[in-house]
């Protein structure tokens, strides 16, 4: 029969097992011949593996000898237990077991964590009795539950095949509480609520409890993990503690803070204050709270997550209520409102002194006055200084000469500001000035001068500082630049004129006074009219007119004495002879009297014979000439020498002024002199 079974061991798979007869594997040595030659053959081993490899190397067994197509299929069978490393079957495992060549064979546990699987091997020998390897060993057994691998080789086999293959779970379940780690509430109960689950050896169990309590189990949803455990609370902080179990023994454990308070939450507005004024409508609200608080204001919201917040709110012109609402972990409630007023408009600031800037003045010390918004606080040069209820604010300053410039600044409530400059010009140095009258300087007519005139006004020049300000006699006087005038109106008489210039610091000067003697009457001549014809030859006027006049005939000067008194011979011409003569006053006013004179000389005398008297005459005068002339130079050296004591002595007595000296040109009969009280007029003159 070219099929032959032939079945070692029981077939029946039964528990009793012994070693294999039918082979004689026992026996030493090697086979001269094989007892049994298999052309084709079909080995079943259920219980265990024998080592063919070495049964067919030994001859023991061969396969059709000389041929290249023997073939010999072996079934044998596996068995493999899976479990944790509790010992807690793993069911609903595929476990693969698989060898050198790529054979693979697999099965899947039952609820007894057990598996059983017949593998088919078909063998080939290699022909000319070389040595056969067919590869059985090492075999290879794993398992792959959840993620978590498990190999074990299999390097001979000796015994029954039955593989132990555990698998070690060291990872601890998952547990998420809905809630967080930290809850806190305002009412008595709580369900925590949360996930709990294994993914590899599974979720057995879960349990909490109060921390002075006992452990109670929670129920948990095998499908979704879901749980739910209720809690009795106490006032206060207390924790809850929260454990998971897998089948294998693995934990996790969670602690949750509970916190159960009725107590609203404390706020408190660091900034703005309440009833504090702003320039931005955009202002942050800064306060404390409790931890992890919510904090609204204007519909934003901000979580104080360590107690502080800074939340921004906006503003409009004018009074502003902010609400702040809190909000605890707990849910119980506080609020708090404050008035902010937003002031975005610069502050009043008026300085009434100094009026203006740049303002010059001539004192060392100065004072800043002026009027500011109430409330407002007032800096001069970043120094504060007092402001008064009603606004008002006086500092004084010290000044240096030239320009000081001071910044005086007003902050209102919301911190607005107002800045004004005021710059002080420190000038302690009076004005110089000019001043001329009808172009003529007018220091020759103050002190003892006096400008005489018959004008019905005089015109007063005045040079400068520019800006100053200028009076005549009261009378104001716009400069141009540096220069004004001003026609000045005289009356009769005596006229003083004051000049007064003041510069813009306040330094003064006065000029004058200047003295204007003013007479617009022409001065009157007293002289019997001349005969309109005569026959003699010399004409004598003799008159009088007002003392200090100038007086010509024709031209020629005539002496005028302090009186008035004039005399003057003139010789005539024959014919018609024009004697005009002029008086001319000191103020310029001017009397002229014209006379027309004929002078028709004698008929001629029949020639006297008598002894002519004449020579007698001639030599009386000439003695008379001769004693008047010896009597005046003696007088007038007396009268020089008087003049020049007096004058030595002026000099020493008075300041040095100078008296300018006075010489008298005199020729006997001229002017007038015909005894001493004329000679006297004259030399007074």
């Amino acid at each position: 029969n070219p099929s032959i079974t032939i079945t070692s061991g029981w077939a029946d798979e039964r528990s009793i097992m012994r070693r294999c007869t039918m082979v004689g594997a026992d026996m030493g040595g090697t086979w001269a011949s094989p007892w049994l030659v298999i052309e084709e053959g079909i080995v079943h081993s259920y219980d265990f593996l024998y080592d063919i490899e070495d049964l067919i190397d030994n001859g023991a067994i061969d396969l059709t000898y000389g041929t290249d197509d023997s073939r010999l299929t072996i079934f044998w069978s596996w068995q493999a237990h899976v479990h944790w490393q509790n010992q807690m079957p793993i069911s609903d495992t595929v476990v693969t077991v698989a060898n050198m060549v790529g054979n693979v064979s697999k099965g899947t546990t039952g609820p007894d964590g057990y598996v059983r699987q017949t593998w088919k091997v078909i063998l080939t020998e290699v022909a000319n009795g070389d040595e056969t390897d067919f590869n059985f060993l090492p075999l290879v057994f794993w398992v792959n539950v959840s993620g978590i691998r498990s190999i074990i080789p299999v390097i001979e086999v000796t015994a029954p095949l039955l593989v132990d293959i555990p698998v070690v779970d060291l990872t601890p379940p998952y547990l998420e509480v809905d809630q967080g780690w930290s809850v806190s509430t305002n009412v008595t109960e709580l369900n925590l609520t949360g996930t709990a689950f294994d993914l590899q050896s599974g979720l057995a169990f879960m349990e909490f409890a109060n921390m002075s309590g006992e452990y109670s189990r929670v129920p948990i949803d095998p499908d979704t993990g879901r749980f739910s455990a209720h809690l009795d609370l106490n006032l206060g902080y207390q924790t809850v503690i929260l454990r998971a179990y897998d089948n294998v023994g693995n934990r996790v454990a969670k602690q949750v803070l509970v916190h159960y308070s009725t107590a609203a939450p404390y706020i408190f507005i660091d900034e703005p204050l309440n009833g504090s004024w702003v320039n931005s409508i955009m202002t942050f609200v800064v306060g404390q709270t409790e931890l992890n608080t919510t904090v609204e204001a204007q519909g934003r919201i901000q979580v104080a997550e360590d107690g502080f917040f800074r939340i921004l709110v906006y503003l409009s012109e004018g009074p502003n209520l902010v609400r702040i609402n809190v909000t605890s972990l707990a849910g119980n409630h506080n609020n708090i409102t404050i008035m902010v007023y937003l002031d975005t408009i610069a502050p009043n600031l008026l300085v009434t002194y100094p009026p203006n800037s740049p303002y010059p003045t001539s004192q060392t010390g100065e004072l800043i006055r002026g009027l500011a918004e109430f409330g407002a606080a007032v800096f001069i040069n970043s120094v504060s200084i007092t402001v008064e209820e009603d606004g008002t604010f006086a500092n004084g300053v010290s000044l240096q000469q030239g320009a000081k410039r001071y910044m005086i600044r007003a902050v209102d409530l919301a911190g607005n500001t107002n800045e004004v400059e005021v710059v002080f010009l420190l000038d302690s140095v009076p004005p110089t000035m000019v001043v001329l009258v009808d172009g003529e300087d007018a220091t020759r007519y103050t002190g003892e001068g006096v400008l005489r005139t018959s004008q019905a006004s005089v015109t007063i020049s005045v040079s400068t500082e520019e800006g100053a300000y200028l009076e005549v006699d009261g009378q104001s006087l716009q400069l141009d630049g540096r220069e004004g005038s001003l026609e000045y109106n005289l009356s009769k008489g005596m006229n003083a004129i004051m000049v007064y210039v003041q510069d813009e610091a306040g330094n003064f000067q006065e000029f004058g006074p200047i003295m204007v003697d003013v007479d617009r009457t022409p001065p009157v001549i007293d002289l019997p009219a001349p005969p309109d014809t005569t026959e003699e030859v010399r004409l004598t006027l003799r008159g009088r007119t007002e003392p200090n006049v100038t007086l010509s005939v024709n031209g020629a000067p005539i002496s005028v004495d302090r009186e008035g008194f004039f005399q003057k011979n003139f010789l005539l011409n024959e014919g018609t002879n024009r004697l005009v003569i002029v008086v001319e006053d000191r103020y310029g006013q001017i009397t002229t009297m014209t006379y027309d004179i004929t002078m028709t000389p004698p008929k001629p005398q029949p020639m006297n014979t008598t002894p002519s008297s004449l020579p007698y005459m001639l030599a009386i005068t000439a003695v008379i000439i001769l004693v008047e002339a010896i009597v005046l130079n003696v007088w007038w050296k007396r009268r020089r020498a008087r003049a020049e004591g007096e004058m030595e002595e002026g000099k020493r007595e008075e300041d040095g002024q100078h008296h300018p000296s006075m010489v008298v040109q005199w020729t006997p009969g001229d002017g007038g002199i015909h005894n001493w009280d004329d000679l006297e007029r004259v030399l007074d003159r």
